[in-house]
């Protein structure tokens, strides 16, 4: 959580400071040259990288995994170019990534909704409104 909000934060910082395609390119550029980084040490320390169960479905909801994560960083970098506050932006797209996975369990992995569940959707969505205002 505190790399989450770590990264929150220095988005916020950027977005108010540079173009939201550029932004996006570096945090996407700086991930995938310390992911190649890690993977060339842990070749050269000789551990093994085991691909055998690497699909090729797994890789293409990689890729697709990625692209959501620069549409992501593209937006928030937007949202706060426009000086849009820190604390409202992020809870609001926590909120609703939580409402959304909670329904593409249900939806897409048969996952059960309780009761509780439906209450703590109710709590979530109603601690935004109280943020919000």
């Amino acid at each position: 959580m505190t790399l989450y909000a770590g990264f929150n934060v220095t988005m916020k910082l950027a977005g108010e400071r540079m173009n939201s395609l550029l932004g996006a390119f570096i945090v996407a550029s700086v991930g995938a040259v310390t992911m190649g980084l890690t993977l060339l040490y842990l070749r050269a320390s000789g551990e093994p990288i085991d691909l055998s169960q690497t699909t090729s479905s797994g890789i293409v909801y990689s890729i697709l995994g990625g692209l959501c994560v620069i549409g992501f960083d593209v937006v928030l970098y937007m949202l706060f170019a426009k000086q849009a506050p820190l604390s409202v932006v992020v809870p609001i797209i926590q909120i609703g990534t939580i409402a959304l996975m909670t329904l593409a369990g249900v939806v897409w992995f048969g996952e059960s909704m309780s009761p509780q569940r439906i209450l703590g959707l109710v709590l979530a969505v109603a601690s935004v409104f109280l943020l919000t205002r």
